[in-house]
């Protein structure tokens, strides 16, 4: 059914935009007097999208509407130059992962998406959508962090840039875990598919006439250059900006995407379009040139390949050959048909993976001197000088913070800091395997992609720098993971604990 003029639901626009409206008039007016480009555009993009709201309401379902904004809002995960950054601060002598409060279009349209869950009636919420455990243990990372910001952080700035980044990364996981309904699934896998495909786009455009997707565009680098062998590779970012961070987002798109495809039934055009994402991604992954990320993917990817033979009573054997033979088969076809493939695997690197190890004794100077409060949150690039005791005094010319997420954060937030969010970890792939085993189509897809996901960022950040609260996209996955738990525990009658 349309939604009109009787529609109750279409008059909540009418205060929503009042609000908005009388919030953007505000920072249009701050904008002006500071000349302030990218805030004037910003605000110019939101009112133009309330003044689509009665438009949407009046020739699109409910249901439609829903789904549009689902489907963009995951694909816009991947435009990650689309968003006004504010407060950014110029110059800053030290590197560091967050600088501003950063707003995406992503974080809009999952917004609106929330505030229509909330006001609708005919969705059922669920209060006990996030199980205690991981209630608490993200209440506790919170509290903590927000304390370390407050309390230890002497730059502050940029601690409260991460908190911010955090804060929303625990909103909308509460939010999708609330509210998702089992079709979100299915248009989840296919705004996935579109995201991966615009990788290989972008990073082609890249490699080659650098028309489209440059640095302007993308308001930072795409490519990274690293030595192999006697000369060097480029290494490309996509809309990513770091060649990891493509990698990490690829992993976990091919990961739910290689498992989608046997659950998905209706359209031919859908599944030949997923598998069709699959083969350019691959072949993106490859241009990454991540080593640690093609690991922590073909573990994942083993691993779940095992686990889902076993689910569907394979012979465990039998299970084992397919992996092996699937997973040899993969790597083969890159090896063959990739040279940065081959180059980033068997040609020498120079020396330069070595940089971690001293980055590490860093990291561990600093954690033995503040083992319980740390340096302060998003604060190690401006502390690591004083703690550096290695003979190639590698803070002094290497001005990037240790390459391990576990280190980095025990480092800014102490051992109980990296405790919490190591939990969270554990947790969410606990969560992962109890959906994964106790569901069924894409309920099981998407809980072993959260386990699997997890384990593969967990694997790659290893040897890269990170937060567990900055890869959005697998919060996303996380929280469908959590919608997916809780229905398949509503229909045993049973309570989320």
């Amino acid at each position: 059914m349309r939604a009109g003029a009787s529609d109750p639901h279409a008059l909540l626009t009418f205060p929503a935009a009042l609000l908005v409206g009388a919030s953007s008039a505000w920072l249009l007016s701050i904008a002006f007097a500071q000349q302030d480009t990218a805030t004037l555009l910003a605000t110019l993009a939101g009112l133009l999208g309330i003044a689509l709201f009665p438009v949407l309401f009046l020739f699109l379902s409910r249901q439609a509407i829903d789904q549009l904004a689902w489907t963009v809002a995951v694909f816009a995960l991947a435009l990650t130059f689309i968003d006004n950054n504010f407060a950014f601060r110029e110059n800053w002598p030290y590197t560091v992962l967050a600088n501003g409060f950063r707003v995406s279009l992503s974080d809009l349209l999952l917004l609106f998406l929330a505030l229509l869950w909330w006001f609708d009636r005919t969705y059922q919420s669920a209060t006990s959508a996030i199980p205690k455990p991981l209630a608490i243990a993200l209440v506790a990372m919170l509290l903590w962090d927000g304390a370390n910001a407050l309390l230890v952080a002497k730059e502050s700035f940029f601690a409260w840039s991460l908190y911010w980044r955090e804060i929303k990364a625990v909103f909308f996981l509460w939010i999708l875990a609330r509210y998702l309904r089992p079709y979100h699934l299915h248009w989840l896998g296919l705004a996935l598919a579109a995201a991966v495909i615009l990788e290989a786009i972008a990073v082609l455009d890249q490699r080659t006439v650098q028309a489209i997707f440059t640095e302007e565009l993308l308001k930072t680098e795409f490519a990274l250059k690293s030595a192999a062998g006697s000369g060097y590779l480029l290494r490309f970012g996509g809309t990513f900006g770091h060649p990891n961070t493509l990698a990490n987002f690829l992993a976990v798109a091919l990961l739910y995407l290689w498992f989608f495809v046997p659950t998905l039934k209706g359209r031919p055009w859908q599944r030949a379009f997923v598998v069709f994402a699959l083969i350019v991604g691959f072949a993106t992954f490859t241009l990454t040139g991540s080593r640690a990320g093609w690991l922590g993917f073909g573990f994942a990817l083993a691993l779940g390949m095992l686990l889902w033979m076993k689910k569907n009573g394979k012979n465990v054997i039998i299970g084992a050959l397919v992996m092996i033979f699937s997973v040899s088969t993969v790597f083969a076809a890159l090896y063959a048909t990739s040279a940065t493939f081959r180059d980033r695997l068997t040609k020498e690197d120079r020396g330069s993976a070595l940089v971690r190890i001293p980055l590490a004794e860093t990291a561990a100077n600093i954690i033995a001197d503040r083992p319980l409060a740390g340096v302060g949150l998003g604060q190690y690039t401006r502390e690591m000088h004083r703690y550096d005791r290695t003979y190639l005094q590698v803070a002094s010319w290497y001005n990037q913070p240790v390459h391990n997420f576990a280190l980095l954060t025990a480092a800014e937030t102490g051992i109980p800091g990296l405790i919490v969010h190591l939990v969270v970890l554990a947790l969410i792939s606990w969560y992962g395997w109890q959906t994964f085993r106790g569901g069924t189509g894409f309920f099981a897809d998407i809980g072993l992609t959260a386990m699997g996901g997890t384990l593969a960022w967990a694997i790659q950040e290893q040897a890269n720098p990170d937060y567990i609260f900055m890869p959005y996209y697998l919060w996303v996955i996380w929280g469908a993971m959590l919608a997916a738990r809780r229905w398949e525990r509503q229909s045993r009658g049973e309570t989320a604990k």
